[in-house]
């Protein structure tokens, strides 16, 4: 979410003007991230974010991410909401890229993650797989075990001085791993990218999450994987048991 495109005062008022949005006053790029453009866009009743897709967005992908947070934003589910603007169209171009106006989210990340905060995690993670199981919208998993092993294929080219033995090794793990890897777990539309700086929190309470760019149809086992790696550890990258119990919990 850091600023690639960007934008004067008048394109973005422009841009508003195709909303029923009104009293636009100001407006503030976002530098953290590092996959899409984010702009605070104020106005005098509401604030909204503008997320300009960069090239990493596969724009097929789109109407997935949309409608997901459409149907959970309906389902009270703590997400930005998209809006739609005057054409009832909620995929609009910015700057001849796609972008999407959405509602903005009160809170703040936190830097280091208490063992309460896992539990209340834990709990929004398994609200989101619990309401999206209505949901009939698909989208592969792309960086699923596949996926690990196409980047290794183009980590071995690009790296010509890769140490023999750490090929080996590495393939003998990923032919293992996609050997060994499970076909009968419950599965459901997951976030995929649940890291702290993706969890807003208001008093000690999950506020919101945000980022959906990653979300797909998985494993929930998947997401709890992800989230054990990146919450349930210290930072002297001991396991944290006690955060791990009151995430699953």
């Amino acid at each position: 979410m850091a600023v690639y495109t960007k934008l004067e005062h008048q394109e973005v008022k422009q841009f508003l003007e195709q909303y029923n949005i009104s009293n636009f006053k100001d407006y503030k790029g976002i530098t953290e991230g590092v996959e899409n453009t984010n702009y605070l866009i104020k106005t005098l009743n509401q604030d909204f974010i503008l997320t300009i897709y960069e090239k990493r967005v596969d724009e097929n992908d789109l109407p997935f991410f949309i409608k997901l947070l459409s149907n959970l934003s309906e389902n009270r589910f703590p997400c930005p909401k998209p809006i739609a603007n005057k054409n009832d169209e909620k995929i609009n171009k910015i700057k001849n890229k796609n972008a999407a106006l959405v509602t903005f989210l009160n809170g703040q990340s936190k830097n280091k993650i208490t063992n309460d905060d896992c539990f209340e995690i834990g709990k929004i993670t398994a609200q989101l797989h619990e309401i999206t199981k209505t949901f009939n919208i698909y989208r592969k998993n792309n960086l699923s075990i596949q996926s690990w092993k196409n980047i290794f294929e183009k980590t071995i080219k690009q790296k010509n001085d890769l140490d023999e033995s750490i090929i080996k090794k590495t393939k003998k793990y990923l032919n293992f791993l996609e050997d060994e890897w499970p076909k009968n777990l419950p599965e459901g539309i997951i976030h995929a990218d649940l890291f702290p700086d993706n969890i807003f929190f208001t008093n000690n309470k999950v506020s919101g999450i945000i980022d959906f760019y990653f979300a797909c149809n998985d494993f929930f086992a998947y997401e709890i994987a992800i989230c054990i790696n990146s919450i349930c550890f210290d930072n002297n990258s001991t396991f944290n048991m006690t955060k791990a119990r009151n995430l699953i919990d």
